[in-house]
């Protein structure tokens, strides 16, 4: 989460970028299982851009998927770098 006097500045979706990279690194995972409340709609939009896939709800929680390949997950981090101008 983004603290309050940071919020509307661009920084969830890098951030959130550079937490999966991290996740994928350092736990050599193939999956990152994450839940938002179903009314927060910025949440849904942010991990939809990242390619979370919904995979459960119940009336109160969305609960989202990201697989990996080493393709998708390594054109992730190229377009993270080149976002942020690193090449």
């Amino acid at each position: 989460m983004i603290g309050p006097k940071f919020q509307n500045r661009g920084l969830g979706k890098p951030g959130m970028k550079e937490l999966v990279h991290y996740i994928k690194d350092k736990h050599k995972c193939d999956k990152i299982v994450l839940g938002h409340r179903s009314e927060n709609e910025r949440a849904a939009s942010l991990f939809t851009s990242l390619g979370f896939k919904e995979i459960d709800r119940n009336d109160r929680e969305i609960i989202r998927q990201l697989m990996f390949s080493p393709h998708s997950f390594y054109t992730m981090r190229n377009r993270l770098l080149l976002e942020v101008g690193f090449s």
